[in-house]
């Protein structure tokens, strides 16, 4: 791993074992490093230790990893340093608001949102300066799925670095239908196979929740599928809709072919 990162660009590559301390005085002059990020996962309190250490006086410790976070006073008071925590993708993170309404945050206010890093990140790799090709370190077809997680859960061995899944597709057809997979396992066979066409003149549909994305987006395509009837709509709060509990007959009746449920898992009981 740490030739590896050599091998990709890195200044400066060193196990845990070795002399970090030491390494991160010499390439700041002996000051310290202006920041430092953890991405570790460990129960032990030795990565938010070892990264005081390492930070000059003032210096910043940002927190990514998911760690021990029992901060040492004797470490990080006589230099002040700060410490931040960053989520996984950036601002709009656990926002409601962001994430499932979709309502983005102003550009000019904000310039990197949990999208704008994903797309930033797309465009370095479409660009050939992220290259992510020497991380993959174990290749499986779908159909071996089973051996790649099994891999994953060996305490035995070299950890796997990344492991890439080969649906069959072409380069050229990302989006091709994929072929008849079969899974074996000691204890169970499973095939998945494409989903077949049917008719749908005989299809009514009930629909639980009527939110923004029901109405505004799913709705009006379904209404649009020929042979396809909405046969109830039941939803909790609505400009225009009355609320209604969900009686036994309309779940239970053959008429009602199929049932679309778009409310939260907390009101589905």
């Amino acid at each position: 791993m740490v030739q590896q990162a050599l091998a990709m660009g890195a200044d400066q590559a060193v196990h845990r074992s070795g002399p970090v301390e030491d390494i991160a005085l010499s390439m700041s002059g002996g000051q310290g490093l202006d920041a430092v990020i953890v991405t570790a996962a460990s129960r032990s309190n030795d990565p938010v230790e070892l990264a005081g250490r390492l930070a000059r006086k003032r210096g910043r410790i940002i927190a990514v990893g998911d760690f021990s976070m029992e901060i040492p006073r004797r470490t990080y008071y006589p230099k002040e340093l700060q410490l931040r925590l960053s989520t996984s993708y950036g601002p709009g993170r656990y926002d409601p608001s962001y994430e499932e309404k979709g309502q983005d945050y102003p550009y000019a206010y904000v310039r990197f949102t949990e999208q704008r890093n994903m797309a930033s990140c797309l465009d370095l790799m479409r660009d050939g300066r992220l290259k992510i090709t020497p991380l993959i370190s174990h290749r499986y077809p779908f159909n071996q799925a089973l051996e790649a997680y099994q891999l994953l859960d060996s305490k035995s061995g070299e950890r796997p670095l990344g492991i890439l899944l080969d649906y069959g597709c072409a380069p050229q057809d990302p989006i091709r239908q994929a072929p008849l997979v079969t899974i074996e396992s000691p204890a169970e066979k499973a095939e998945i196979s494409p989903i077949r066409s049917r008719k749908l003149d005989s299809i009514r549909l009930g629909i639980l929740g009527a939110g923004q994305f029901a109405a505004g987006v799913l709705l009006p395509r379904i209404a649009k599928i020929p042979g396809v009837k909405m046969a109830r709509l039941v939803t909790a709060r609505g400009a225009s809709l009355k609320p209604q509990p969900v009686d036994s007959e309309f779940l239970v009746s053959p008429a009602r072919k199929k049932i679309f449920i778009q409310i939260r898992e907390s009101m589905r009981s």
